[in-house]
């Protein structure tokens, strides 16, 4: 069976979600929009001129929590609702083959079971149909040989958690627009 699913949340969800971001994220004093989002996210990427057309994102991920917050930074902040989440690494190229369109951009947590993110990524580049694919690591491990390892195996690019979401979404417009990037703090 399919382990990815369409995550909703409900407004007070949302709501409670978006007060532990900006407290736990965000540098404490932005003032609110009419979404109640600090106004410094506006806008999204919604106008921004990608590489890739309606680009579609899969992020591979085994914590319910940063799920919720990966599905809020993409419809809320950056106003893209076009991401697929698996709901840890079970059956994964199962599941990706099931796919009605290629990823073509992979945001995978290094630390899962019973694959993690350096696993996905061999199978994902031994997949002919998903060469020309982005493959991003997220991980909350990063050292500088972390970083060199991740390279090495053929990441695109890394990001640290927790997700900074002041400067996620221009990370992302990077790796559309076909940069490599290593985002660790």
């Amino acid at each position: 069976s399919r382990r990815h699913k369409e995550l909703v949340l409900t407004d007070s969800s949302e709501s409670q979600l978006i007060q532990c971001l900006s407290r736990k994220i965000l540098p404490p004093l932005f003032m609110e929009n009419s979404d109640g989002l600090p106004a410094s996210w506006s806008g999204g990427l919604r106008n921004t001129t990608f590489m890739i057309k309606d680009p579609v994102f899969l992020y591979v991920e085994d914590d319910p929590y940063s799920i919720k917050v990966m599905r809020m930074i993409f419809e809320k902040v950056m106003r893209i609702p076009t991401l697929i989440v698996f709901e840890g690494s079970d059956n994964f190229m199962q599941n990706l083959l099931e796919l009605n369109t290629p990823p073509d951009v992979f945001l995978l947590d290094i630390q899962m079971k019973p694959y993690n993110g350096f696993e996905l990524l061999h199978m994902i580049r031994a997949d002919r149909r998903f060469r020309a694919s982005k493959i991003v690591a997220l991980t909350a491990s990063v050292m500088g040989e972390e970083v060199d390892q991740l390279k090495r195996s053929g990441f695109d690019g890394a990001i640290s958690k927790p997700i900074h979401i002041t400067s996620f979404p221009g990370l992302i417009n990077r790796v559309l627009n076909g940069e490599n990037i290593w985002f660790v703090s």
